[in-house]
């Protein structure tokens, strides 16, 4: 099978149209096809509806994204839609090419085909919010339900005043899930933080569904060199990919609001061999011990990084006080609010890039411990994603729930753990391929084909 050469343009997805559109028709010239982060089939109002029924707090994350993102869209582009989409339907026009959509575990997509590990935590935050506070939560829901539906409505009845329209729409939205005294703060902040799940846990799935579908693609119609459009975030993931297929053969990542050189040709997987800290499976019912010590090392690491989050939202709060946006009762709120939501938000960031890049954080440095899958191979970003965005659950009425589960399970687990599919166990320090070489088994060298 003729491997196929695949040229990777990162963009940011709210940039000028015509700055990427011309750094776009620069890098992929001579291209037999374009694939672009797009699903290959149209997402309909019914997916939106599906979606926010099984998973109704991270759908309603999903608007908040729209309604933080949309204002730059219309500063910068006037559509709704991300800039490679947009540069993609230029040269399109222009050369004929064809071009194909890839994202078929788009975060739309995926919710509304979501199983019961979205389906369950998704209702389960959400009756928790409407018990502790009815009114805001129900508030909340309400304009986040409200803003997708004139959104929707703009873009279809309004599309030549789009921006026009969506950008008051959307800072008023935002003022008044954020400052608005019917709103509830706590459940805007779950919002958000289910979202950052959904984007955490799902972009290496997106990376190897975007992958598989260009080779199947370009298999099938017979193309060798091609193109695809993506966002930076996916860049690495997609360096990453074992498919024997494709072959990486440029990357370029495109700067915000100005031209960028940074075009790499043959560019290494981003996970090159090199040594790497593994852990020694077995040794989980040993390490208990361990385990505290760097539990409190952790915690010491987490409440110097909250205190520096709580004195930055203790500062704009006061600005925003004394400037008359905010009066002295809610500033009071938000930054009681702030003993609760700094800490939280510290851990779950410490932990998860910690334990993603590294496979274990700072304590368990210190301990000799290290996170690994249950089967032995290293914590996935998915993985560190789902063990750390639980960790506020595990910790409650001081860690008891965690320490519980972890006494109840033959391999030490806290409920992050089971439901992350990892475990702690000693490291040992070895070196080891991280990655497969049988992701550049074969090289072509192709003559640069010409324009159409």
């Amino acid at each position: 099978m003729t491997e196929t050469d695949l040229r990777l343009f990162g963009s940011i997805h709210a940039d000028r149209r015509g700055k990427v559109a011309a750094e776009l028709a620069e890098f992929a010239d001579g291209v037999d096809a374009l694939f672009v982060e797009m699903p290959a089939t149209n997402v309909t109002y019914g997916t939106y509806l599906r979606a926010f029924c099984r998973t109704p707090l991270v759908g309603l994350g999903l608007v908040l994204a729209m309604l933080v993102h949309y204002p730059v869209y219309a500063l910068l582009q006037r559509s709704p839609h991300s800039v490679e989409r947009l540069a993609v339907a230029e040269l399109v026009e222009e050369w004929g090419v064809n071009v194909h959509g890839v994202d078929d575990d788009h975060p739309v997509v995926f919710l509304a085909d979501a199983g019961p590990k979205w389906i369950l935590p998704n209702w389960t935050a959400l009756a928790a919010l409407l018990v502790y506070d009815r009114s805001g939560a129900l508030a909340t829901v309400a304009l986040l339900v409200g803003a997708f539906a004139g959104l929707q409505l703009v873009a279809l009845y309004a599309t030549r005043l789009w921006a026009v329209v969506t950008l008051p729409l959307c800072l008023l939205v935002l003022h008044e899930l954020v400052l608005g005294p019917r709103a509830s703060t706590a459940a805007v902040g779950v919002v958000a933080v289910g979202f950052l799940s959904l984007v955490l846990v799902g972009i290496d799935t997106r990376n190897e569904t975007m992958v598989d579908r260009i080779a199947e693609v370009s298999a099938d119609r017979g193309y060798e060199d091609v193109c695809l459009t993506t966002g930076n975030a996916h860049l690495s993931g997609l360096l990453d990919s074992d498919d024997v297929d494709v072959r990486v053969s440029k990357v370029h990542t495109s700067k915000w609001l100005r031209r960028s050189a940074e075009t790499v040709e043959n560019p290494e997987p981003t996970g090159a061999s090199g040594p790497e800290t593994v852990g020694d499976v077995g040794t989980e019912q040993h390490v208990l011990g361990a385990r505290i010590g760097a539990a409190v090392v952790d915690g010491v690491v987490t409440l110097v990084v909250g205190f520096v989050l709580f004195v930055g939202m203790g500062l704009a709060v006061s600005g925003l006080s004394e400037s008359a946006f905010l009066s002295r009762m809610m500033a009071g709120v938000g930054i009681m609010s702030g003993f609760v939501v700094t800490p939280t938000l510290a851990a779950v960031l410490y932990g998860y890039v910690a334990e993603h890049r590294y496979g274990r954080t700072l304590g368990k440095r210190l301990f000799g411990l290290v996170v690994v899958g249950t089967d032995g191979t290293r914590c996935t970003r998915r993985a560190a994603a789902l063990r750390n965005l639980l960790r506020p659950v595990d910790f409650v009425f001081l860690y008891t729930v965690g320490f519980v589960t972890m006494l109840a399970t033959p391999r030490r687990q806290r409920l992050g753990d089971l439901v992350a599919g990892t475990t702690v166990v000693r490291a040992a320090e070895t070196s080891v391929p991280v990655r497969s070489p049988t992701r550049r088994k074969t090289v072509r060298s192709r003559p640069e084909s010409g324009s159409d």
